[in-house]
């Protein structure tokens, strides 16, 4: 079982200028040639990484130096000037593992000298000269190094740069062969065809999440749709709920009978609901007028109903219950109207006995052509005289009076018809086709007319 205390790496470097460099090469060598699923291959230890913080720092370096089986030194004139690197490099040394150091030239430059072999330090400045000499009289050949000044540069633009960079690639695989006792070839052939098969389960992973993304989007909707019928037959049934309700107060309540049926149809537009709605025609429509409605006419063809009240007397749409226009000018409240046969003419009297003749030919214009007061009284009700053209004005002081309109703009009393005693029957009054007879109606059931 392998001792996870200790390290495949050690990284000896300047934290000067060397951070970027050694966080992004220890990257790639714990993750060269790793399968994605399994944890890292090679254990590298690096101290911004690895160590906490102690009171004796050089010894826990040395206990992670001995528990390290490489040491990596980055080199560059940073590294060859700094102590911790040359204590690093002098203890390796000293510990006879000179053959397990490698090195990674990050910046500077290391000129060998084969004549003499070592490095002609009057051209190399990268790594500490007195140190390296003790490390090549100890192991008299050639040392490993490979050269990261170029990629070093690159992390420096762009802070980071991809794992499967291909200059990245080569120089790990370079420096992981001897660690691994391998060739280069064999680990870059291994590493391509484990980022292959990562790519192919990436790809398999995407096709699966997006069916599995697919189903949950067509199991949604069949839920959606499911939750919708349901709210449909739920609105279904309130609405047939709010109909039999409509139905079972419309002779009593028919203004909230009609409400009910238009949020039944507002619910679900069922036939049933529809049906009540044609129906409800034998429903009154109810028109609130300002104040209480003291009398009330229908124009001729019946488009135009007029409604008097304390308020004024008010012309509406008898089809769809829409305000016209509203007649003012009278002294008290509006007591009495009345359509003239043609539906041009509209009479209009008030309590303090005055008569106001409109011209309704336009309902949404009309227009006052004259006033007259035949009496002093409360005016009950008019009766428009057939074919003569005579206006008949029934009072609450016992007098029928008849009103010459002949010319509506100056209508006058009609002196050669005195006012006839009709005493307690002006509630109502009609008169002949042919103008020659009154009917009056009033209380106890009475009836007369007169000619």
């Amino acid at each position: 079982m392998r001792d996870e205390a200790r390290h495949d790496v050690f990284i000896s470097y300047s934290q000067q200028k060397d951070h970027q460099i050694a966080a992004e090469f220890q990257r790639a060598i714990e993750n060269f040639g790793r399968p994605w699923y399994r944890p890292r291959e090679l254990r590298v230890f690096r101290d911004t990484t690895n160590l906490s913080a102690s009171p004796d720092l050089w010894k826990d370096i040395e206990k992670e130096l001995s528990r390290s089986d490489w040491l990596i030194v980055l080199a560059s004139p940073e590294a060859a000037a700094s102590t911790w690197v040359c204590d690093e490099i002098t203890w390796w040394i000293a510990h006879g593992r000179t053959d397990r150091m490698l090195i990674a030239l990050t910046r500077g430059s290391l000129v060998w000298d084969a004549s003499v072999r070592t490095f002609d330090w009057s051209k190399s400045d990268a790594l500490p000269e007195s140190v390296m000499a003790d490390a090549l009289a100890a192991a008299p050949r050639v040392p490993r190094w490979v050269d990261l000044t170029k990629l070093s540069e690159r992390i420096e633009k762009a802070d980071r740069i991809s794992r499967d960079d291909p200059e990245l690639l080569v120089i790990t695989a370079e420096v992981v062969a001897p660690i691994r006792g391998d060739t280069k070839d064999a680990l870059i052939g291994d590493h391509l065809n484990q980022r292959r098969r990562r790519n192919q389960a990436v790809g398999s992973a995407i096709s699966v999440l997006s069916a599995l993304l697919v189903l949950a989007v067509v199991l949604g909707l069949i839920a959606e749709r499911q939750r919708d019928t349901a709210t449909e037959r739920q609105l279904t049934a309130t609405s047939r709920q709010l109909v039999a309700e409509a139905a079972s107060i419309r002779d009593t309540q028919p203004d909230l009978a009609k409400q009910l049926l238009v949020q039944a149809y507002r619910m679900s537009p069922t036939a049933q609901v529809i049906g009540a709605l044609i129906d409800s025609a034998a429903i009154p429509r109810v028109i609130r007028t300002d104040g209480r409605s003291q009398a009330v006419a229908f124009s001729p063809n019946h488009r135009v109903l007029a409604s008097a009240s304390g308020a004024g007397v008010r012309l509406y749409d008898a089809i769809s219950a829409q305000p016209l226009a509203e007649l003012t000018g009278q002294r008290r409240s509006a007591t009495a109207v009345a359509f003239r046969q043609d539906g041009q003419l509209l009479a209009v009297g008030d309590a303090d006995g005055q008569v106001q003749l409109w011209k309704v030919a336009s309902a949404a214009e009309p227009e006052l052509l004259g006033t007259v007061t035949p009496t002093s009284g409360y005016v009950h009700s008019f009766a428009f005289a057939g074919k003569e053209p005579r206006l008949v004005v029934a009072s609450d002081g016992a007098q029928t009076s008849v009103v010459d309109i002949r010319n509506p703009r100056q209508p006058h009393v009609l002196e050669s018809l005195a006012p006839f005693d009709l005493a307690g029957l002006s509630e109502g009054l009609a008169v002949s086709p042919d103008g020659r007879l009154v009917a009056a109606a009033g209380e106890g059931g009475r009836f007369a007319s007169c000619g």
